[in-house]
């Protein structure tokens, strides 16, 4: 087991190795997924959980990202053609540690001149879901999320709505104030 960042070197850790990599990048994406230090979901495994989704859903997903598995944080592999899609984590044991998926804007010309709530594009619903269904989070803390900005009602999610899927059962610690 690597020892634990410090403080100070946790900052440098994340953007090194488990930071999001934007589309015009692919060479980054390309040199973390060789090295390791990302989990890769497979696009065929993504899908089957895309589909159980509901109907209205990933409609709506579809609709804004095009069909699975997108085109945020997707890896091709070039020996086999298989595509995945990439979660940056570090990982300590059983923690671990990750930034919140992008939001997307700046991934799709057509998303930022959208007006509407946007549903999470395919990387940012495979994280939540990998971080269920594979990496068996017992809970999320998270610091700085935008989750909140998900469409959803104003008294909370109902169990079909994007914030309701992408949390699951799986508690989620929100701190209001750091440090």
């Amino acid at each position: 087991l690597d020892p634990l960042p410090t403080r100070d070197q946790l900052p440098d850790c994340m953007s090194r190795e488990a930071s999001n990599i934007c589309n015009w990048a692919p060479g980054e994406l390309a040199a973390r997924v060789r090295s390791g230090a990302v989990a890769l979901l497979p696009a065929d495994t993504y899908a089957a959980w895309f589909a159980a989704l509901p109907s209205t859903r990933r409609e709506e997903i579809i609709a804004s990202w095009g069909p699975p598995p997108g085109k945020v944080m997707v890896h091709t592999d070039a020996a086999t053609g298989k595509k995945f899609l990439v979660i940056p984590r570090l990982t300590f044991g059983r923690i671990t540690v990750a930034a919140h998926p992008d939001w997307g804007y700046l991934q799709d010309e057509k998303v930022l001149v959208s007006k509407d709530a946007l549903p999470p594009h395919h990387q940012y619903l495979a994280f939540f879901l990998w971080m269920q269904r594979e990496a068996r989070a017992s809970a999320w803390v998270s610091l700085f999320s935008n989750i909140v900005l998900q469409p959803a009602k104003s008294e909370g999610p109902a169990a079909d709505d994007h914030v309701a899927i992408l949390l699951g059962a799986t508690p989620h610690i929100h701190p209001e104030k750091m440090g």
